[in-house]
């Protein structure tokens, strides 16, 4: 078969190469002919493409002729064996029950709900305030309904500006708050004072703690409030007027 391939590709090879004959004198015709005008040769442009297209089919017979030699001398692939499939019972056969027995989730206990005034306000405070609450106190007042006294530490803040809005932020939360437990009848108080605590530094580096803002308002006052268009400069401008508003110089701007 190879032999066979190699002869096909020389005979082609000479077919698109192989020059003309030399003419012979047996060639010549017995009786004159008609003598006709030489044709005009190719020129060199026309040969050379001639010559290109030539190749450009030897070469194609020739990839042709190989990859069948490829496909020919390639070897088989063989199917490899395959195990046959185990033999599943149809019979099911039961497995002794598990000797541990299954945990029941745990529910939370609920939260029992406040029993005195104290508790009431306490864990308002502290929904509120959180880590930053102190204490929560009940004052009497001579004359008139015990006053709710809250101590909490200042919030952190980029300038005194910042540190004042937020201590206004909280303790408007907990002014609603204490209003709320006073409209639903679950306290009675005659006003509420919240003090923010903060630590400073004396003339010589050393700190020292201190009161850094301050404010009160009555019950009569709270229970007015319409709280979702309440502000902190409305805020303070009632407690100025009508309760207790202060701020230490040293946290003012």
């Amino acid at each position: 078969m190879e032999l066979l391939i190699i002869v096909i590709i020389a005979f082609l090879i000479g077919k698109a190469f192989g020059g003309r004959k030399n003419r012979q004198d047996d060639d010549w015709p017995d009786e004159p002919v008609q003598y006709e005008p030489p044709k005009k040769k190719k020129g060199c442009f026309a040969r050379l493409i001639s010559l290109l297209f030539k190749l450009f089919v030897t070469f194609i017979l020739f990839v042709f002729i190989v990859s069948l030699l490829d496909d020919d001398t390639q070897p088989q692939a063989t199917s490899p064996d395959i195990a046959p499939p185990p033999v599943v019972s149809n019979t099911f056969e039961e497995t002794s029950s598990p000797t541990v027995a299954p945990t029941a989730i745990p529910t939370a206990a609920p939260t029992a709900e406040p029993a005195t005034r104290e508790d009431w306000v306490l864990r308002a405070a502290q929904e509120v305030y959180r880590d930053d609450l102190i204490s929560v106190t009940w004052q009497e007042v001579d004359n008139q309904k015990d006053m709710i006294v809250i101590w909490c530490n200042m919030p952190d803040g980029f300038s005194n500006s910042s540190r004042r809005l937020l201590f206004m932020g909280d303790a408007k939360n907990m002014f609603k708050r204490v209003s709320e437990l006073g409209n639903d009848g679950l306290i009675e108080y005659g006003s509420c004072y919240i003090v923010g605590r903060t630590t400073y530094l004396d003339n010589y580096g050393k700190e020292f703690d201190g009161n850094a803002m301050e404010i009160r308002l009555k019950e009569e006052d709270l229970s007015q409030i319409k709280w979702e268009n309440m502000n902190s400069d409305m805020l303070s401008a009632l407690a100025s007027n009508y309760g207790t508003f202060g701020i230490h110089p040293l946290l003012r701007d």
